[in-house]
């Protein structure tokens, strides 16, 4: 995923290769995706006991900054990556009183230190934390897994690189309450990505062989408890408001 790989996209490497077969397997970008299909059944499983239980979901939206990054490929020389930006939304239901277990979309985007091509990814997948001591301030371990869309835009060339591949992410943060139902939340992890990206270049295909993308990423944001309970406390307050006026 690297500048050699896009110099194939100018110098004309894909045409040399031209006579080559199809390589065996070639459009299943990321072995072992089918075996994802497991991981989705069992989350539906989980977050529909949840649901039937009546838990209440809490929600994050978090920014993100990504540093010291890497991009490696077998077909060409690792890669820094600069500092990047990107945005990451959860949902999670309780399991338990320290166990959450729900979904993570996230979006994150970095440039080259050396080719000034840019990489990006939009992220997909079962989303985990788990809470050590649960209380006003709650210091927890967290992590996610799952599928990725990425995109490798080459600098001066008009052909992306696409592809289906997967991510894992893990790390630890903590949180702490502003309101009743709204706490500010960050963390650090470790994101790793991984995946064959491809492009028709002159009628051939420019292929990265696989493809590895990781960082590690600084969280900040906010999580809101349920997005009903808010509309209910106020309810209650014009309820007292009102009885205490009729006295």
């Amino acid at each position: 995923m690297k500048s050699n790989v896009y110099a194939t996209l100018h110098k004309g490497r894909a045409s040399s290769s031209a006579a080559a077969p199809p390589e065996p397997g070639h459009q299943n970008l990321v072995k072992g995706v089918p075996e994802m299909n497991a991981t989705w059944k069992i989350l539906g499983v989980l977050l529909l006991t949840a649901g039937v239980a009546h838990a209440k979901p809490s929600f994050t939206v978090q920014g993100q900054l990504g540093f010291n990054g890497t991009a490696d490929a077998d077909n060409s020389e690792s890669e820094k990556l600069e500092s990047d930006f990107g945005l990451m939304g959860t949902v999670e239901f309780p399991l338990s009183r320290q166990l959450r277990l729900g979904g993570r979309l996230a979006y994150e985007a970095a440039d080259g230190a050396d080719s000034k091509s840019a990489y990006s990814s939009v992220d997909a997948g079962v989303w985990a934390r788990f809470v050590f001591v649960p209380g006003k301030f709650e210091f927890f371990g967290a992590g996610a897994l799952g599928l990725s869309y990425i995109t490798l835009d080459p600098d001066n060339s008009t052909t992306d690189l696409t592809g289906q591949g997967f991510h894992f992410l893990m790390g630890a943060g903590a949180s702490y309450p502003v309101s009743r139902t709204a706490r500010v939340i960050g963390g650090m992890y470790y994101s790793h990505h991984s995946g064959e990206p491809e492009g028709e270049v002159a009628g051939q295909t420019v292929k990265v062989d696989n493809g590895v993308l990781s960082r590690i990423l600084l969280t900040a944001g906010i999580m809101f408890e349920t997005f009903s309970s808010p509309f209910r406390h106020f309810r209650k307050t014009s309820a007292s408001a009102c009885d205490t006026g009729r006295r």
